[in-house]
């Protein structure tokens, strides 16, 4: 990866925070480095300041797959949009619904680690959404994971049809 990706990302830390309805401890990316078309590259750095490792694991500390898988997933929420299509980013999502994940873990990722992930999409129909994200650290693959979501702005959310109804 180049140092000028890394020192000019598309978008930092404060930028993702405006564009993400997440906050710490579950904001789980440091910085887009580029989104186009369908995909997205993304940072997370690893400290092992990171209250996690204090449990996981005390011996040799251990970057949980649950929290890669999310970080995984919030990269993908960074995708440009298809040629024709509005930018997610610029749409009102205001719910998302994972629907369901495969997920293969290659090696563990531990304290030191900076995380390249690079998210594709796959496909679209409507609101249902299917993309994949590679994780990698020093060029060496970690993970994979297939996500299916499903989007919705909060006037197609089931709680906003109950209450339009009452």
């Amino acid at each position: 990866m180049s140092d000028d990706l890394r020192s000019n990302p598309v978008m930092d830390a404060d930028g993702i925070r405006q564009r993400i309805p997440l906050r710490y401890p579950l904001l789980l990316i440091d910085r887009v480095l580029s989104r186009g078309p369908g995909r997205c590259s993304a940072l997370k750095n690893l400290t092992q300041s990171d209250p996690v490792f204090l449990g996981h694991y005390p011996a040799r500390a251990i970057y949980p797959g649950s929290l890669l898988m999310e970080a995984m997933a919030q990269c993908g929420y960074f995708m440009g949009p298809a040629e024709g299509e509005p930018d997610p980013l610029d749409q009102n999502y205001d719910e998302s619904y994972l629907l369901s994940a495969e997920c293969t873990f290659v090696q563990p990722a531990t304290p030191g680690d900076t995380i390249l992930m690079e998210a594709r999409l796959v496909r679209r129909d409507g609101d249902l959404v299917r993309y994949k994200v590679d994780a990698f650290v020093d060029d060496h693959r970690i993970a994979t994971v297939s996500f299916r979501a499903l989007l919705r702005s909060s006037d197609d959310s089931p709680v906003a049809e109950a209450e339009s109804h009452e």
